[in-house]
């Protein structure tokens, strides 16, 4: 009976262990105009155990485990997800998303008009734009 018990924890504690990885990451800088510089720390317990990939929601991916970081190019907002994998199995094992998280704003546009082609110095030249 003691032996049942023993083998019962034991499950019980490698399959807890194996599926119950506490992920998690902090981010540096949210909002932005591009190219947006944002780096990103894995806080994820136990990191040596696991293999992790991140996805940074523009199409990039990285499978750097502790602090990486992503450009980006494009307006728009972005989910960011870090997925932790069993150095053992390969099968993953936790996973963290933040939505909408990171947001990149359009870059401006700016339509100017000069009157005149050509201007001596010291001549008023008078702009109008968008």
């Amino acid at each position: 009976m003691k032996f049942k018990k023993y083998l019962l924890f034991s499950i019980i504690f490698i399959f807890q262990n194996s599926f119950s990885q506490n992920v998690d990451f902090s981010i540096n800088n949210y909002i932005g105009c591009p190219p947006l510089k944002v780096i990103f720390q894995n806080t994820s317990t136990d990191q040596n155990e696991y293999n992790y990939r991140w996805f940074f929601g523009d199409g990039q991916e990285s499978v750097e485990p502790g602090t990486v970081t992503n450009y980006y190019y494009s307006n728009g907002s972005f989910s960011v997800t870090l997925k932790a994998f069993s150095k053992t199995t390969g099968e993953q094992v936790g996973s963290k998303t933040y939505k909408d998280t990171i947001y990149v704003y359009a870059e401006p546009r700016i339509k100017i008009s000069i009157p005149v082609t050509a201007a001596c110095v010291g001549e008023v030249v008078n702009f109008s734009g968008q």
